[in-house]
């Protein structure tokens, strides 16, 4: 008895190719798995093995729809042969009911790896120079546009507290808690982001009304000034922080909450640190 088997990778793909071929040399039972060749477990294949019996011949399109390895297939067809079962490939013509089909299936083998392995060596290398160039493949980072657009609406939503996580994923149509948090994220570094532009105009402005009306004391700290507003404070040295600090704390105030006095910008970290009050507040309530 002559029985078929076919494989292909995806749903998607067509089996005709291999069932005309299979039916061209009178087989008429056939089995069909829709699986990887690398995966272990071929479900149809596996009942085949349970129905064949000795003096049987298992019949394939091409050697790669058993598996993709030369160990794998020579221990499947070395199996068959220890039950008295016989292994025929259309493509290759090889048919291990003779001893030279035994042989050229052996070296079929060796050839079908040894391109297999040619062809992931070519995949490699060209991934390798795509990378050297910049381009890095699989999957885009970061959210889909469609998420982005929804992400200030879904914020909004989960800060009120009104409704629970699930119900906002089903209105917005967010697949999985994944993909929700990974939008809320992205929308708190966002508004982040935001404060911290705004403040650093804030500042920049301030420090700009200050050097326009020609108001620091040398050209020295108006230099600093200048870099402060074009590359921000985090671009100064040690020193020029040191100087530039000490020449704002002149135009920088703070008001204090207990009484109407200014609190100056050298005395702001110690105002904080006793509820926002002025100096001599703090002298007046015994604070140190």
């Amino acid at each position: 008895m002559i029985i078929g088997y076919a494989r292909v990778s995806k749903f998607e793909q067509n089996l005709d190719l291999q069932s005309d071929a299979l039916k061209n040399i009178g087989i008429e039972k056939i089995f069909i798995d829709k699986v990887s060749g690398v995966k272990s477990e071929k479900p149809q294949l596996e009942e085949l093995l349970k129905l064949i019996h000795k003096g049987d011949t298992l019949t394939v399109w091409r050697l790669d729809r058993i598996g993709r390895t030369t160990v794998g297939l020579i221990k499947f067809v070395t199996e068959l042969d220890e039950k008295g079962i016989h292994f025929k490939s259309i493509t290759e013509n090889i048919d291990t009911s003779s001893a030279n089909g035994k042989l050229i299936f052996q070296i079929f083998c060796v050839l079908a790896e040894h391109e297999r392995n040619v062809l992931i060596e070519r995949t490699n290398a060209g991934l390798k120079s795509a990378r050297a160039r910049g381009k890095n493949g699989g999957r885009p980072k970061g959210m889909t546009e469609k998420y982005i657009k929804i992400a200030p609406v879904v914020k909004a939503s989960y800060d009120a507290k009104k409704l629970p996580v699930e119900e906002i994923m089903k209105a917005f149509n967010i697949g999985s808690k994944t993909t929700f948090y990974k939008i809320i994220q992205s929308q708190k570094r966002l508004n982040n982001m935001e404060s911290k532009r705004y403040l650093e105009e804030d500042f920049n402005d301030f420090v700009k009304e200050i050097l326009d009306n020609k108001r620091f004391s040398d050209s020295k700290e108006e230099g600093i000034a200048s870099l402060v507003i074009d590359k921000g404070f985090d671009s100064l040295s040690d020193k020029q922080k040191f100087v530039f600090e000490k020449a704002i704390s002149y135009f920088v105030y703070d008001k204090c909450s207990s009484c109407p006095n200014d609190i100056p910008w050298s005395e702001m970290s110690a105002a904080e640190d006793n509820g926002g009050i002025c100096s001599w507040c703090q002298q007046v309530n015994g604070h140190d």
